[in-house]
């Protein structure tokens, strides 16, 4: 049996968690997770572009200024090889340096991969918690630095579990995705296999979600 909480893109997106937001009335309490979409897929299976491609939907949909906030990180490129990654603040559009690759011995937080600067992780978690109330809320994205070692983005955990919002994306990579289910147990998965795909499923939620 599938899960209930997975949603393809191809099954035309009409789920009644979905459909509860389109209202407006319910509490927070009645609606805050099944608001919640959990972007997963594996490093590279397009979660960042479906975010961008989302919003970008979004606001090519709507007649008026669409309230998105929160961070979008996407990778910086050299000759098809990810160097780095930027963060960005959705609600007004400046971008800061956030990591680069890993060289040698390293103090502060970081991964096996990636060296994240200090002085961006915190501008990052003052705009995620000024990010809400928003229409669309963006955490992008919630890794290991988060789930298991309560560094990074904590302050975009805060903004999900805050339901003050009509709609928010949080992206979770597929090997830490149960943690993101025992936080959110309601959420809609948004499983991605490939950047073509990303796109094309960003489109057709976007179409689908009515926003207010």
């Amino acid at each position: 049996m599938a899960d209930p909480r997975q949603a393809s893109w191809k099954e035309g997106f009409v789920l009644p968690a979905l459909r509860a937001y389109a209202g407006g009335n319910a509490e927070r309490s009645e609606w805050r997770s099944e608001r919640l979409l959990l972007v997963t897929g594996a490093i590279g299976a397009g979660k960042t572009t479906f975010c961008k491609t989302f919003i970008d939907s979004l606001r090519d949909r709507s007649a008026a200024t669409l309230d998105v906030a929160g961070i979008l990180t996407p990778g910086l490129w050299q000759a098809g090889r990810k160097v780095g990654i930027e963060a960005m603040d959705l609600r007004t559009g400046e971008t800061r340096h956030l990591a680069c690759l890993r060289n040698g011995a390293f103090e502060g937080q970081g991964t096996a991969k990636w060296a994240f600067h200090p002085g961006t992780v915190e501008w990052a978690n003052h705009v995620l918690a000024k990010a809400v109330p928003c229409k669309v809320l963006v955490v992008d994205e919630l890794g290991p630095l988060e789930w298991l070692r309560g560094e990074g983005f904590m302050a975009g955990m805060e903004a999900a579990d805050s339901g003050r919002y009509q709609c928010a994306l949080v992206v979770v990579r597929d090997a830490l995705l149960e943690h993101a289910i025992h936080r959110w147990p309601q959420a809609v998965e948004v499983r991605l296999e490939s950047i073509t795909q990303a796109r094309e499923a960003a489109s057709h939620w976007a179409q689908t979600l009515e926003l207010r």
